[in-house]
């Protein structure tokens, strides 16, 4: 009777063990692929798009966090220009990652520049606080010329920015 209760002890002991082993591999795999919502740490968003004042009729898009502008200009001296805020809504800083521009239209007398509000000059690794706004601006101009050989002139630019985190 002894050693049927030793072995009952025993089985009773390994089921433990073996329940208790499951549980643990089971915890383990679930941390290990856990996916982490870090939304709330890097969120930055581009919005507010506006066209600027004495701009000529032109397109401004703004989808996915890009921005994709289209104009025609006809004479000296026209513009078109938007106005576009990226604003750092999570909690850590980013810095500007990813800074592309596209020509998908291009001629070589319109001109182009990609500024923030005060003046200063986009580049990569620009820094954007947390819980922050910036203001870019787009600016494309007709600069005069000696001598008109183009009636209407067409560009077409795509920009393209992406921010990553500093921890």
């Amino acid at each position: 009777m002894k050693k049927q209760l030793h072995i009952l002890e025993g089985i009773i002991i390994l089921t433990f063990i073996f329940i208790a082993s499951l549980l643990a591999i089971r915890f383990i795999y679930h941390i290990n692929h856990e996916k982490l919502d870090t939304s709330y740490m890097l969120n930055i968003n581009f919005d507010n798009l506006r066209i600027n004042e004495g701009s000529k009729e032109g397109t401004a898009i703004l989808e996915n966090n890009m921005l994709f502008l289209d104009v025609t200009l006809n004479n000296e001296k026209e513009l078109f220009e938007v106005s576009v805020d990226i604003e750092n809504t999570g909690t850590l800083n980013a810095i500007l990652d990813i800074f592309e521009i596209t020509n998908i239209k291009e001629n070589n007398v319109l001109t182009y520049k990609i500024t923030y509000l005060d003046g200063q000059e986009i580049k990569k690794n620009d820094l954007l606080k947390s819980h922050s706004k910036e203001t870019i601006i787009i600016r494309i101009d007709y600069p005069k010329q000696d001598s008109k050989v183009y009636e209407a002139l067409e560009l077409s630019v795509s920009l393209k920015m992406q921010y990553k985190a500093i921890y």
